[in-house]
């Protein structure tokens, strides 16, 4: 399969998933960067019903459904703490969520950071599984390349104090 066959696949099955479909949007922050993402699921056709943030809308948001923003109903919360929240979300967003979707019919919609299959009910797409860290380990990838006979570019693993002492040697 070439390449335009292959983007032509993905594009048909990403439309037939999503058309028809209603999501909540579990971001980070909800602002100018979430353009895209909801650009692309409209083309895909399905709307953004709803958005759990934990800040926003900021500067440049797209126009979806209602927000549920944490910096204004929970407090600033650090990313870690959003993580944390969503996997235990306050009974008032709970309640908000089923006013807006009292079906439980929505697809929840995350971030690669997003860790939780479930959002209130409803599956999480996008949500990194724990198993998944492994893979992103630099010392572990690199041997999965190895062992597939795949080159990676010259590297080297350090503690951060050793970092300056090292710069220069790096590469060669």
């Amino acid at each position: 399969m070439n390449p335009t066959e292959l983007t032509e696949t993905v594009t048909r099955a990403l439309r037939r998933f999503w058309a028809g479909r209603r999501a909540v949007l579990l971001l980070d922050d909800f602002d100018h960067r979430a353009r895209s993402l909801v650009d692309e699921l409209r083309v895909c056709g399905a709307e953004v019903g709803a958005v759990v943030a934990r800040t926003g809308p900021g500067p440049g948001a797209p126009r979806v459904g209602p927000g549920w923003y944490c910096s204004d109903s929970e407090g600033e919360l650090t990313r870690p703490e959003f993580e944390a929240w969503l996997r235990d979300p306050s009974a008032g967003v709970r309640d908000w969520l089923d006013g807006l979707d009292p079906a439980r019919a929505w697809v929840a919609l995350g971030t690669p950071r997003t860790g939780v299959a479930e959002f209130c009910g409803r599956p999480v797409h996008g949500w990194r599984r724990p198993e998944w860290a492994a893979v992103e380990d630099k010392t572990t990838i690199d041997r999965m390349w190895e062992a597939a006979g795949v080159a990676s570019p010259p590297h080297f693993v350090a503690a951060v104090d050793e970092l300056s002492r090292v710069a220069s040697g790096v590469g060669r």
